[in-house]
C-alpha cells in the first residue's frame, strides 16, 4: 500500500518536472502535433502537482483555499481546450484565470513560511505582473508572469518534498 508521504513525493515530481518541462520546451521547435502532446503533458504534469499541494495543504481547504484551486484547475482546463469551447477561451483568459486562482491558493499559503511562503509569492507576484503586462500591452510581462508562474510551480515541488503528508496549520 502506498503511504501519503509516497503520493505527495509523486505529486513533487510532477511540480518539478512540469516547472523543468515549462521552462524547457518553448525553446524546442517541433511539429504542431507533437507540441499539442507536449504541452498536453505538462497540463497533466501541472494538473497532478495541483492535487498534490491541495490535498498536502490544510489551509488550502479553508476560505478562498477551494475556490483558487478550483477556478486554477478550471483555468488549466480553458488553456488546453482553447477556442474549441467558445471564442472567450482563447490562451490568453486561460491563463489569466489559471492565474486568478493561483493566487487565491498562494494567499492562503503565504503565511505557512518556507517553500509554500515562496510558492504562494509567486503565483501572487505572476498575477500581478501578467495583469500589468496586459494593461501595458508588453510581451515582457507575460515572458516575466509564465518565469513567476514556473518559480511557484518549482517551490511546490519543495512544499510537497519536504511537507509531504505533514498537515500544514
Amino acid at each position: 500500500m502506498t503511504s501519503d508521504r509516497n503520493l505527495f513525493r509523486v505529486a513533487g515530481v510532477a511540480a518539478a518536472a512540469g516547472a523543468f518541462a515549462r521552462l524547457a520546451v518553448p525553446g524546442v521547435s517541433r511539429g504542431v502535433e507533437v507540441s499539442e502532446r507536449t504541452y498536453l503533458g505538462i497540463d497533466l504534469l501541472i494538473l497532478l502537482s495541483l492535487f498534490g499541494l491541495f490535498a498536502s495543504q490544510d489551509r488550502l481547504r479553508r476560505g478562498v483555499g477551494p475556490w483558487g484551486f478550483g477556478i486554477a484547475v478550471f483555468g488549466l482546463l480553458l488553456i488546453r481546450t482553447g477556442t474549441r469551447i467558445g471564442p472567450f477561451a482563447t490562451y490568453t483568459f486561460g491563463t489569466a484565470v489559471l492565474a486568478l486562482g493561483l493566487a487565491l491558493m498562494g494567499a492562503m499559503i503565504i503565511r505557512s513560511g518556507g517553500w509554500a511562503a515562496a510558492t504562494g509569492g509567486a503565483w501572487i507576484a505572476s498575477l500581478v505582473v501578467g495583469l500589468l503586462g496586459t494593461l501595458l500591452h508588453t510581451q515582457a510581462g507575460f515572458l516575466i508572469a509564465s518565469v513567476l508562474f514556473v518559480l511557484g510551480l518549482g517551490s511546490a515541488a519543495g512544499v510537497l518534498f519536504t511537507q509531504g503528508s505533514r498537515v500544514s496549520t
